[in-house]
């Protein structure tokens, strides 16, 4: 696949998508993401040794994961909330296998909006992303 893909509000997720999913960490293996992502992904973590403090929430979700989040977000915390920070299903950076949500290790973690502070580790992690070719997105 390549990595070059614009996925948002205006531009939809594209059909027919061919990817290699794999765990983004043995912990985790119901979490998923595209086999190169994962592995800059584990080369990142590595650098930071930060898999300590730093867990991953969400990776790759199919089209009806996407549609079930989107209707439990608008159930639960309305209108408003929902189209600030859920994509419309057939829109989301996560159906590519590309995305993914990191969180803090907490007793409890937002799915939506998981914990990533400005400072300590999760900045590291801001700051060392882009050589490994992430970016923040939301």
């Amino acid at each position: 696949m390549n990595p070059l893909v614009l996925v948002n509000r205006q531009h939809p997720c594209p059909d027919g998508l061919s990817l290699e999913l794999v765990p983004v960490h043995p912990d985790c293996p119901h979490i998923l993401l595209e086999r190169e992502a994962a592995d800059m992904l584990a080369l990142l973590m590595a650098e930071l040794d930060g898999w300590r403090s730093i867990t991953p929430v969400s990776g790759w979700r199919s089209p009806e994961e996407q549609a079930e989040l989107y209707r439990r977000s608008l159930a639960e915390r309305g209108l408003a909330f929902t189209r600030q920070y859920v994509a419309l299903p057939g829109h989301s950076e996560h159906q590519t296998g590309l995305a993914v949500d990191l969180g803090l290790f907490q007793p409890e973690i937002d799915l939506i909006r998981p914990a990533f502070p400005y400072e300590g580790i999760c900045q590291a992690f801001r700051d060392l992303a882009p050589s490994f070719g992430f970016v923040e997105r939301y």
